[in-house]
């Protein structure tokens, strides 16, 4: 990972060679430390109960991969400003792997929220790091 993370703070591009799965290519293109983490998989839709299971897996200290759909990654991001723990930990946000607008962003979840919120719906996988 100590290389990717070079490789985003030089802004250069990464490209992901597709295989099985968009989880195992948003890994392979995240500079977190990935030897372990927790796969959350998709979050329930109701608020509260997002919130709820949001809160729970922070409390892990591991890094969490989550997906959603398309037309919810505004949503989720929005969603994520009511966590209070996220303020402390940086988010990778894989869009669109192997695709034609194939993108990753990585920092605050602030910047996320500014730097994708023109970007038309695709498929995406957001990683949390540990904060450690």
């Amino acid at each position: 990972h100590a290389l990717l993370q070079l490789t985003y703070r030089l802004k250069a591009n990464v490209k992901v060679i597709p295989g099985p799965s968009s989880i195992t290519a948003a890994i392979s293109a995240c500079p977190f430390n990935l030897s372990s983490f927790v796969f959350v998989g998709f979050l329930p839709t109701k608020q509260a109960l997002r919130q709820k299971k949001l809160h729970d897996y922070l409390n892990l200290k591991s890094p969490l991969i989550i997906l959603e759909t398309p037309y919810r990654r505004q949503q989720l991001l929005e969603c994520l400003k009511t966590v209070p723990k996220l303020k402390k930990r940086n988010l990778f946000l894989a869009l669109d792997i192997t695709g034609m607008r194939e993108a990753y962003h990585l920092g605050s979840l602030t910047h996320l929220i500014n730097s994708t919120q023109d970007i038309p719906k695709c498929n995406f996988v957001l990683i949390i790091d540990s904060g450690h």
